[in-house]
């Protein structure tokens, strides 16, 4: 296994070995709500440190740049090609989010790269008139798996897109997220398995 340390997260304590890629929170959240805001885990303890804020950073720069970010992404994925493909598994922001066309253009590209990897997320960029179809483009893929992150301030999320609620969901059906279950062990998100209410910020 090979990580790009100054690129991708190798887990944490929910995700467990699960890799996912990260930007600053807040400032590339355009969908953000104020209940979203509040809550955000992403804006408090560890990613408050300044080696993870610096690291977020560079990411950010480098994800302007779409050959440049798509290159990169597409280097670690040769990288590990030898890996299981359970194990081929990549969250798409534990903080941040897609925040511009050029930058989910360039997911598209990543994602299509080898559809041995599987990639999923939560977005409330959903809630942009100027982004939900180029997002729709990207969840259309059958490697990934997008969420449409809600919460009392965001609106019902679009028909055909999976929910993942905070403390409420508008869905009538959806599995409760168990804090002491780890990503990796569960894997109703990132499998698409369906709806799911987050009751606490984790």
């Amino acid at each position: 296994m090979v990580i790009l340390r100054s690129i991708i997260s190798f887990g944490n304590t929910k995700l467990n070995t699960i890799f996912n890629f990260n930007l600053p929170a807040v400032t590339t959240c355009p969908g953000a709500t104020q209940t979203c805001l509040d809550a955000c885990y992403a804006n408090k303890r560890r990613y408050k440190w300044d080696n993870i804020k610096s690291k977020y950073e560079f990411n950010l720069r480098l994800s302007r740049n779409a050959e440049k970010f798509t290159t990169a992404l597409k280097s670690f994925l040769i990288l590990n090609d030898e890996l299981d493909d359970s194990r081929k598994i990549m969250r798409i922001h534990t903080s941040g989010d897609f925040y511009s066309n050029e930058y989910i253009k360039a997911w598209q590209e990543i994602v299509g790269y080898d559809d041995s990897w599987t990639f999923y997320g939560y977005t409330r960029s959903w809630r942009c008139d100027n982004l939900i179809d180029e997002l729709n483009v990207l969840r259309n893929n059958d490697n990934v798996n997008i969420f449409a992150s809600t919460d009392k301030d965001s609106g019902e999320p679009p028909k055909g897109w999976l929910e993942a609620a905070f403390l409420k969901a508008y869905s009538s059906e959806y599995k409760e997220c168990h804090r002491d279950m780890h990503c990796d062990q569960c894997r109703h998100c990132l499998t698409g398995a369906g709806n799911v209410c987050f009751m606490k910020s984790i």
